[in-house]
Parts: C-alpha cells; sequence; structure tokens
C-alpha cells in the first residue's frame, strides 16, 4: 500500500470506472481509514475490554473470513471510512504513517489483545475476535489491493 502511495501524484488520481467508482486514491484513502478504525477499535478494547461485543460473527461474516473474498459492488463503506472524492497524496500519506503507528501500538500490545475474551462489532460481520479481526483486514487489502492493480493495469 505504502508502494501506490509514494508514487507520483498524478497515479492516485487514476479511474476507471468499468472496475469502480473510487479512484486509486480513494481506495487507498478507505483502506486506511478502515484500518485506523479497526487499529482504534481494538486499542480502546484494551482500555475498556467489558465494552466488547458479546456475539460473535454473523453468518456473513463467517463465510467472508472463511472464503477470503469480499463481492464487489456489494457493500457501503461506512461513513468514517469513506473516502473524498480527490484526495490529496500528502493526505493520503500522512493517514498512512498514523495508522502504521496504531498498528505498531496493536503489535506491541499483540499479547494482551489475543488475551481478549471479548469480540469487537464490524457494522455487517457482527462480533469479531482479535484473530478474525486480523484476518478481515487482510481480506479487507486484498480486495481493494485487486481492485487498484486492475484500475491501473487498464490505464497503462
Amino acid at each position: 500500500m505504502s508502494q501506490i502511495a509514494s508514487g507520483p501524484d498524478a497515479r492516485l488520481e487514476t479511474r476507471d470506472e468499468t472496475v469502480s467508482g473510487w479512484s486509486v486514491g480513494q481506495q487507498l484513502q478507505h483502506l486506511v481509514r478502515a484500518d485506523a478504525s479497526v487499529a482504534e477499535g481494538l486499542l480502546q478494547l484494551l482500555e475498556n475490554p467489558s465494552a466488547g461485543d458479546p456475539f460473535g460473527p454473523t453468518l456473513l461474516g463467517r463465510l467472508i473470513l472463511w472464503l477470503g473474498f469480499i463481492p464487489r459492488g456489494k457493500g457501503r463503506a461506512p461513513r468514517s471510512t469513506r473516502a473524498e472524492e480527490s484526495p490529496a497524496a500528502d493526505e493520503v500519506r500522512k493517514e498512512l504513517e498514523d495508522v502504521r503507528s496504531l498498528f505498531h501500538e496493536c503489535r506491541r500490545r499483540s499479547d494482551e489483545l489475543l488475551a481478549l475474551e471479548r469480540t469487537l462489532a464490524h457494522p455487517v460481520f457482527g462480533g469479531l475476535t482479535i484473530p478474525q479481526w486480523f484476518r478481515f483486514v487482510e481480506v479487507h487489502h486484498e480486495h481493494h489491493l485487486k481492485i487498484v492493480r486492475e484500475i491501473r493495469s487498464g490505464s497503462e
């Protein structure tokens, strides 16, 4: 992700409406914002474990995590993770650096996180355990980076 964000600013504006309504920059900004939301939620759960969701994942959540695949065009990103219309490359890079530090803190506290017996709610997939959240991040990244690769391959 950082390799894409560090490229020429013009490449972040690349679009292909046949692939996605979002540009490369919007895909990246959404990923960074979603990652920040996950990391912040996990760190907040450490501070207040009783705030976790007592329920497990929905059937859809279990299916997505098991398959490792998110169908395209079926979901709508939560408002807090939506990208701006034309995100500036500097802004995307800054958000990426911020989320790196959040995940560094999650890694530093990984033993504490993995010891939690609570789940944290996803807006569609239900309550996910800490390992399930990390699996979600992996699947979510692959979903959007595949879109980015397709957009970029159509513009070359």
